[in-house]
């Protein structure tokens, strides 16, 4: 299965980390090369928590179960419909990732996992301490 962890943190910039995750003597694959973070237009920490789903939404291939992880309950739960947004902004990012997913025909399943975790928010805390060696957490 796909996995892709995604995160966003408040200066805008967005990660996504990508592994494929088999059973036995497969184990936990990672790509050698790992997509780019990237800087949006995001005002707050919530809105680079979206930006990373959508971020995440452009790496997801029609034919595959993808299930993106992600720190961010708030997104998690807005997706899942479990929890509902005051914020207009909020609502339309919600109806963007549901447009993407319904009209690329996406198969993608969203889980919340701890912070300590999530691969992609990793990559974005090596720009805060580049000397900080980078490990992955095991699945």
């Amino acid at each position: 299965m796909k996995v892709i962890y995604a995160d966003g943190d408040k200066f805008g910039r967005v990660a996504v980390h990508i592994q494929y995750e088999g059973r036995g003597s497969k184990g936990t694959q990672i790509p050698s090369k790992q997509p780019p973070i990237k800087t949006t237009d995001a005002q707050t920490n919530n809105e680079s928590e979206w930006e990373a789903l959508l971020y995440a939404l452009e790496h997801v291939a029609t034919s595959l179960l993808v299930e993106i992880r992600m720190d961010s309950l708030s997104v998690v739960s807005w997706m899942e419909g479990s929890f509902k947004a005051r914020n207009p902004r909020m609502h339309e990012y919600r109806r963007l990732a549901e447009k993407i997913i319904r009209e690329g025909g996406l198969n993608v399943h969203l889980k919340w996992v701890r912070r300590n975790v999530n691969e992609a928010g990793k990559r974005l805390e090596k720009l805060w301490h580049p000397n900080q060696e980078y490990k992955l957490s095991e699945p």
